[in-house]
């Protein structure tokens, strides 16, 4: 008997207790806010604003005190930003030292305009190198640039090098109507796979179809990738030239992540080799059509 009531004495406290987790979980009671306020940016009103709070500290939730607010007429000066008299957040920032005279042409001078200080760097700057980043598929990079090592003057800014992109090689049937290939670049292991795109052609063993880009054809069989195709244009049409021969047909054609891609202007693909129509096939289609050239 004694035990069933400890029991029931447990398990009501045990519920006392959730039931006042649950009340102080969204209620923000003030013994459960930091003493620190802190202070964050926000958009009210379509305006980004400083405003400053306390964390609660049960759901981490910042309660308002309202906007930041400073001295009447403060501005700051080169060293000193311009804080908030109530959570002594930074409001408006360090104008830092001027150091360039505009009206003797730019050029530097030996003092701070605004404070007079000393310019440490008016003999000449001390460069320190930011290395270059090279871009890889996915990311973008950035050029060699310097900076001063004494007064972080930018000496010779970074340009940003776009991203190269994946460059897949041969794309191969996957047996389902789609078609993969693997990125061909150094570090890269990005795999990609796509709906193959069919054409009918009259081949050695009659009228069948097949994708241009993977080279597979209806019957099972497979035209083969020809390598050496030379492009000609005044404007590269985005992708790769992708030439496939065999079953008595020679397919050219432009592929991008593994799907046809359309031109931009007429483009000359000089192929390895003889066909019917010569060693140049010249691809000019309208903007409806699928640049894909298939001959003898």
């Amino acid at each position: 008997m004694k035990k069933r009531v400890l029991s029931l004495l447990i398990a009501l406290l045990c519920l006392l207790f959730a039931q006042a987790q649950a009340a102080n979980t969204c209620s923000h009671p003030v013994d459960q806010r930091e003493p620190t306020m802190v202070q964050y940016s926000r958009t009210v009103g379509g305006v980004r604003q400083l405003v400053h709070g306390n964390q609660c500290r049960v759901c981490k939730a910042l309660v308002d005190y309202g906007p930041c607010t400073t001295r009447p007429g403060a501005r700051p000066t080169c060293t000193e930003p311009v804080r908030c008299v109530i959570c002594g957040g930074i409001v408006i920032p360090a104008t830092g030292h001027d150091f360039i005279n505009d009206a003797a042409g730019g050029e530097e001078i030996d003092h701070c305009e605004r404070c007079d200080a000393e310019n440490p760097c008016y003999e000449g700057h001390t460069p320190a190198i930011d290395p270059a980043v090279s871009a890889t598929c996915t990311d973008t990079g950035l050029t060699e640039g310097s900076h001063c090592a004494v007064c972080s003057a930018v000496l010779t800014a970074q340009q940003t090098i776009d991203a190269r992109g994946h460059w897949y090689g041969e794309w191969s049937p996957c047996g389902d109507g789609t078609h993969a290939a693997r990125c061909q670049r150094s570090g890269c292991a990005h795999e990609a796979q796509a709906a193959c795109q069919t054409l009918t052609a009259q081949m050695a063993q009659g009228e069948a179809r097949f994708c241009p880009i993977c080279g597979e054809v209806e019957n099972g069989s497979r035209l083969a990738l020809i390598q050496g195709a030379q492009v000609q244009a005044k404007r590269p049409p985005a992708g790769e030239a992708i030439v496939r021969q065999g079953n008595g047909v020679v397919s050219v054609t432009f592929a991008r992540q593994g799907r046809l891609s359309r031109l931009y202007a007429p483009a000359t693909v000089i192929l390895p080799f003889e066909t019917s129509q010569g060693t140049e096939i010249v691809l000019d289609f309208s903007p409806d059509e699928l640049p894909v050239c298939v001959v003898k």
